[in-house]
Formats: C-alpha cells, structure tokens, sequence
C-alpha cells in the first residue's frame, strides 16, 4: 500500500488498486478486509508491528533506548518519503495516522512514566504532547525537507529535545 501511496493521491486509494499491485483479485482482498476502513486498519498495524518488531514490548524510555528506536523509526519511514509526503496532507494519510494515535499515546505515557514522569499532572500532559508532536511524521518531514537533515540527525535532535524536557519535568516534580 505504501507503494500505491507514493505513486498516487491517497484519496485515490481503492481495494481494486491494492488487488491490482498484490497480483490477486478484488474478492480476495474483500475476503480478508471487507471494506476500506479494515485494509486502511490492517496497514496502520503492519507499519506498527514493523517498526515494533525489533523492540519488543519494551517501553520506549527517554535516556534508556529512545535514541535508538527514533533512528529506527526515522530511517524505516525515510525508506518511503514519496509515500510519506503524499500522505500528510490527504484524508487517507490523516485517517492512517489517526488509526496509529492510540498506540502511539500510549506507547508515549509508558515511556515518560517509566523515565519518572507523573502523566497524571500538568507537566507530564504538557509533555506528553509534546514528544507525540516531534516523534510524529510530520516532524521528520520538516527537519529532512526544510531543514535538511538526515533521518539520523533529525532522530537524534528530537531524542535531545525529549531527553532534555524529560529531565526538567522530572526535576520539576521532585521539588515541589
């Protein structure tokens, strides 16, 4: 799917066209995704498990391994920038990152809070959306294409930054 995204406007996207690119039949297709929505669901948890595959269940924890999972991650969706781009703007890519949101709060509120962050109080929310804002796709398109980065280096400045207001959540927390 991430092909079909890359060579034509997501709102184009239709079961025909994937049936088509995976040399099968629509009715195969429909047989395991019965509509849209679940082959729209079913690559949302493909891209997931991908980029989960390596760490496990494994929290991703600001100072322990998020500089390792933010290259991973980076460089596995900067293998499909074309799709990536072509999917930022339209319905289809909105509708796929939203699909992917949940896991990626919750992913995010493990991570803080295992890093001592209380994500029940105001800073650790204010925090919470912040790491989602700059681990999002989104981010990754600005740093490599306005600012010219490599997915490495755009990987390691939002570690710093996250690491960095982690540290001074935590140390806010501990004093009051």
């Amino acid at each position: 799917m991430n092909g079909l995204l890359a060579e034509e406007h997501p709102a184009t996207l239709s079961v025909p066209a994937v049936a088509r690119r995976a040399g099968t039949s629509t009715a195969t297709i429909y047989r395991h995704f019965p509509t849209k929505e679940a082959l729209l669901d079913a690559s949302a948890a493909s891209v997931d498990r991908a980029t989960r595959s390596w760490l496990g269940d494994d929290a991703i924890v600001p100072g322990r391994n998020l500089g390792n999972f933010m290259r991973r991650m980076w460089a596995e969706l900067a293998e499909n920038l074309p799709a990536l781009r072509a999917a930022q703007w339209s319905m289809a890519g909105r509708d796929l990152r939203l699909r992917r949101s949940d896991r990626r709060r919750r992913d995010a509120a493990n991570g803080l809070t295992a890093a001592g962050v209380d994500i029940t109080s105001e800073q650790g929310q204010r925090l919470l959306r912040i790491a989602l804002v700059l681990t999002s796709s989104t981010t990754l398109l600005e740093q490599v294409d306005r600012l010219r980065l490599t997915p490495e280096d755009a990987a390691d400045d939002v570690t710093w930054a996250i690491e960095t207001l982690t540290e001074c959540t935590t140390a806010a927390t501990s004093t009051e």
